[in-house]
């Protein structure tokens, strides 16, 4: 009677193709997960919260009738390193014409009717973005 060698060596086969598979579906996961975090840490980080706090105190009283980019002493904005300023509800300043990845930032806001600071910051090669809410009287 003949031994039949070959099943070793196909079982081994599929069992690699599984353990394969499964791997290549964390990995996928994984990176989708690191570059989420990667583009989220442009946003709303405390050091920028903070800047951006200390901005509106210098700034007039802005309306949210204005959607519109804000005038900053230029002083100010090299202190605290503004590229932008807009004021409006969040859902009228995703219609400005910005940078797209200001934009898309816009675009994780919630609130589409509360009215808002955005600013953007230069953070190095890159841009880092926050937003203030507008307390209404």
């Amino acid at each position: 009677m003949e031994k039949k060698k070959g099943f070793v060596f196909v079982e081994t086969i599929v069992v690699c193709t599984v353990l394969l598979t499964i791997l290549v579906s964390i990995y996928a996961s994984f990176v989708l997960i690191i570059n989420t975090q990667k583009k989220r840490s442009d946003y709303n980080q405390s050091r920028f919260n903070y800047r951006a706090y200390n901005i509106i105190k210098t700034l007039d009283n802005v309306g949210c009738d204005d959607t519109d980019t804000v005038d900053i002493d230029l002083n100010v904005k090299e202190l605290f390193e503004v590229k932008d300023v807009l004021v409006g509800k969040a859902s009228d300043l995703r219609e400005k014409n910005v940078d797209p990845d200001f934009k898309e930032y816009l675009s994780t806001i919630a609130d589409n009717d509360q009215c808002i600071y955005a600013f953007e910051f230069e953070n190095g090669d890159k841009s880092a973005y926050t937003y203030v809410k507008i307390q209404e009287s």
